[in-house]
């Protein structure tokens, strides 16, 4: 009874921030955005996008089958993916909100024991993440090279980056090389905030330091591995940095690769910010760096909506996946639940008689 409650507020969580986002953005500013541009224009655009969906899945797999002896389809993967991206996207939860549907997903299609499936995500986002700071790094670089901007803005973009640079010692220094204490860096932390006085953290802990343990072998034995996915990270993200740089020309602006490369940043660090699909403030930031770079806020804008108009076509699609996917397996789950009411009666109605 519990999985079928859970499948159906998963099916009616995925309507909502559908549409909930679809409100917020407003029917009009999509339209009005996507009218700028021509339809192959848009396609083109789109079709970058879906190119790095899939390029995410081939580094999802790389690290499934470097982990685990399971035959693997691709097209099971990349589901998985799209659901997962799709919930990211329209929840608060930066890089967290969609990985249990991922795993859900992948378990659902594959038989991929949930465990080894989250533990292949840890690895995968772990090393995006990382390529992905580097050229955050990079973009601020430039930015703060041009701009004298205010201390609380510069400030608030020192914290962050901090932050970010701290958690991925911790988890590289207690992954790569054994912690003095023996703690790999989810069990550090449960120690450390005490989360183990939690009884269902407690419950879990035994698990997660195993975890740990597969995740630390991935990343010393499997370099090779670890340097194709990081590989396959950095060429996801010139090809974003390519769809940014072909929006500004098709807006009718041009910018330089300094300028690309920090707005790809600000639209890293705006992310941390835990509004769903980063309503408002992704605009805002969008118009206020456009504006910085001579272009006009109006270009920012512009910019922006015809970039989430993209992403949520792909949110659309992965919603519909998730969707599918919830209906098939609620579907089982009924029949199963009747079928054992079923059996229950013939049992009574057999020993009545």
């Amino acid at each position: 009874m519990k999985k079928i409650i859970f499948l159906t507020f998963s099916l009616i969580f995925g309507f909502a921030l559908f549409f909930i986002a679809l409100k917020q953005v407003g029917l009009e500013n999509i339209i009005s955005a996507i009218s700028v541009l021509s339809f192959w224009q848009i396609f083109f655009i789109l079709g970058i996008f879906i190119l790095n969906l899939l390029i995410g899945a081939l580094r999802w797999k790389i690290v499934l089958k470097a982990q685990y002896p399971f035959r693997i389809s691709f097209f099971d993967i990349l589901i998985a993916k799209t659901v997962g991206h799709s919930i990211n996207y329209l929840t608060p939860i930066i890089f967290a909100g969609g990985e249990p549907f991922k795993a859900l997903v992948l378990k659902g299609r594959t038989k991929i024991p949930l465990d080894k499936a989250a533990i292949s995500i840890v690895i995968e986002e772990v090393i995006f993440l990382s390529v992905s700071f580097l050229f955050v790094i990079l973009g601020m670089f430039f930015f703060f090279a041009r701009f004298t901007i205010s201390p609380i803005f510069g400030f608030l973009l020192v914290v962050i980056i901090l932050f970010c640079l701290i958690m991925l010692y911790l988890f590289y220094s207690r992954t790569i090389r054994k912690a003095p204490d023996g703690k790999g860096f989810f069990t550090f932390f449960i120690d450390f905030f005490h989360l183990d006085k939690i009884g269902m953290i407690n419950g879990i802990k035994n698990k997660v330091s195993e975890a740990e343990k597969e995740i630390s072998y991935f990343f010393r034995h499997r370099q090779a591995k670890l340097a194709e996915v990081s590989f396959l990270a950095v060429v996801e993200i010139l090809f974003l940095l390519l769809a940014y740089w072909l929006i500004v020309i098709f807006l009718g602006q041009k910018l330089n690769f300094g300028e690309i490369i920090s707005i790809n940043a600000l639209i890293h660090l705006i992310a941390f910010i835990p509004i769903p699909a980063a309503l408002g403030s992704f605009e805002w930031s969008q118009a206020f760096i456009f504006y910085l770079f001579g272009l006009g806020s109006n270009t920012g804008m512009a910019f922006s909506l015809i970039i989430r108009c993209v992403t949520l076509i792909i949110a659309g699609l992965g919603i519909l996946l998730l969707i599918h996917f919830e209906i098939k397996v609620l579907a089982k789950k009924i029949g199963e639940t009747l079928q054992k009411f079923i059996t229950t009666l013939k049992k009574l109605f057999s020993n009545d008689h």
